[in-house]
């Protein structure tokens, strides 16, 4: 059985090899037939501007006034009647490679129809070659299950790990919206401090508001990522807490000593969450290396199995 299928595997992997080459030629073919046709529509224009030229030198137009007064007429005549004679010969020439190239198109797209399923054949082939080997006793069959359960295994690291990066990229974001709203907040504190008025105060206060609710996200969404790491077993980088942001901002009395102290709190919290980012984005370039890691053994596994199918045992 295995002799039978190897056979088919050899057939069917140089045919496919063929169709490889063909697809290619047919691409050649189609950018050729292309060129062709503008080359064609570019003569035709050439020649009607030339035909448009002939007769009006031929006529009584003001341009044949002007040449047979010139003394050149007859000249100009002869050179666009030449011109004329060789658009169209040019015209011909290339109509005809333009059939030829259309009809060698419709040949090379009958031979690959006539290909058609051969991908899926040789999948085929190979899926039966591969439990017929991994049915048996070859040494191959079990290096094959190895390899269909680390592949297997993978695909759900990749999964967990993917899901894990992406709940990172939220937290990300939610703490970009927080750090920009506290530092908006802070610099309004600071003309708050300098006596900028009610408007300031009101609009400090609002901004405040705003990094309150940025950073009730970004701590949500930074305790979420951390079930998610614990999922994939990553380590976060020490500065990354899943906690820390203090809600301070539910203040209504105002002066200059609670403006300082609630200043010195945003000036906390703003620090707290820049190193919270920059430990995030670092944990989440492992996380992107790790995924970067499974693919190439993904990839690697692959490679491996078709070398084990396509070889002659």
């Amino acid at each position: 059985m295995l002799a039978d299928l190897n056979r088919q595997l050899l057939q069917t992997a140089e045919a496919l090899r063929r169709k490889t080459a063909l697809t290619k030629e047919k691409q050649t073919l189609e950018n050729t037939l292309q060129r062709l046709r503008r080359e064609v529509d570019d003569l035709k224009t050439r020649t009607r501007q030339t035909r448009a030229r002939l007769q009006a030198l031929e006529g009584t137009s003001l341009q044949a006034g002007w040449h047979s007064l010139l003394g050149d007429r007859d000249e100009q005549i002869t050179r666009a009647r030449q011109e004329l004679q060789s658009l169209e010969g040019q015209i011909k020439k290339a109509q005809r490679a333009v059939e030829e190239t259309e009809a060698r198109l419709l040949g090379l797209e009958a031979q690959l129809k006539s290909m058609a399923g051969m991908e899926e054949m040789l999948e085929n082939l190979l899926r039966q070659k591969e439990q017929a080997l991994m049915s048996s006793q070859h040494p191959l069959g079990g290096e094959l299950q190895a390899l269909y359960r680390r592949q297997s295994d993978l695909r759900a690291e990749k999964r967990e790990v993917g899901e894990a990066l992406q709940v990172g990229l939220n937290a990300l974001d939610r703490l970009k919206e927080a750090i920009a709203a506290l530092e908006s907040a802070s610099g309004m504190g600071v003309w708050d401090m300098l006596g900028g008025g009610a408007l300031i105060s009101a609009f400090k206060h609002s901004r405040l508001n705003d990094a309150r609710a940025a950073l009730e996200q970004a701590q949500a969404t930074l305790n979420h990522f951390a079930r998610e790491l614990r999922d994939v077993q990553v380590s976060q980088e020490p500065a990354l807490e899943m906690g820390g942001f203090e809600l301070f901002f539910d203040v209504i009395a105002d002066g200059l000593l609670v403006d300082w102290w609630v200043q010195s709190k945003i000036s906390t919290a703003l620090k707290h969450a820049r190193d919270q980012h920059d430990a995030l984005i670092a944990t989440l370039n492992r996380l992107n290396q790790r995924y970067q890691q499974m693919e190439q053994e993904e990839e690697h596994l692959r490679q491996r199995r078709l070398e084990i199918l396509r070889s002659p045992v």
